[in-house]
């Protein structure tokens, strides 16, 4: 059985202190990792301020108060302050679910702080701006599929693990693609700026 139980566990990275502090009879998959950026609604003071082309600063955020996301194991505690305003009295709103960050956005002058890779799926078509990134000086956020070991051979679940870990590989696959369509676009672009300067060089000679 212990054997068998190796070969389906999958760990891509290594777990931090609190996943350790699980024990042996919890299964993790790290699912990917990503920045946060904040954000706000369209007739926030500092979305207006950015539409008219004003450079937005970390100290810009010190009159407003934040929503904040517990995320996952953490002890009750909120996530870590990014800026030095998200902490203490400064947090209005706390909530473990970031769906509903978006909608409490639209009727208040609050800034939320989302992940950037799922940031434009949360908002969709809601009326909400995205601020710069370089606002955000907090850590990226790694999120984990945790299972225990009474379920890890359930037929149930590891035919739902299956389904969320094979979407995730494919996700992760195109996103390779892309990447490595876009380096060799760039690639391509330097073939052909070399090619058009050769007979220039040459003319001038």
């Amino acid at each position: 059985p212990r054997v068998r139980r190796q070969r389906q566990m999958c760990i891509r990275d290594r777990p931090n202190l609190k996943l350790r502090e699980l024990g042996k009879k919890f299964h993790y998959e790290t699912l990917y990792n990503t920045d946060h950026v904040y954000v706000v609604r369209n007739t926030h003071p500092l979305a207006i301020k950015l539409k008219e082309g004003k450079q937005l600063k970390r100290s810009d955020l010190k009159n407003y108060r934040f929503i904040a996301v517990k995320y996952g194991y953490s002890e009750g505690k909120i996530t870590t302050d990014s800026s030095g305003f998200e902490e203490g009295s400064n947090i209005a709103i706390d909530t473990p679910y970031l769906l509903t960050v978006p909608h409490m956005l639209t009727q208040c002058d609050l800034i939320g702080r989302l992940p950037e890779s799922s940031v434009k799926e949360l908002i969709g078509n809601l009326p909400l701006t995205i601020l710069p990134k370089n606002l955000v000086a907090d850590p990226a956020w790694t999120p984990v599929f945790l299972w225990h070991d009474r379920t890890h051979f359930d037929p149930a679940h590891q035919w739902f693990r299956s389904v969320l870990l094979r979407s995730l590989e494919e996700k992760r696959a195109k996103k390779r693609q892309e990447s490595k369509k876009s380096s060799n676009l760039f690639g391509e672009q330097d073939l052909s700026l070399i090619h058009i300067s050769e007979p220039t060089r040459h003319s001038l000679i």
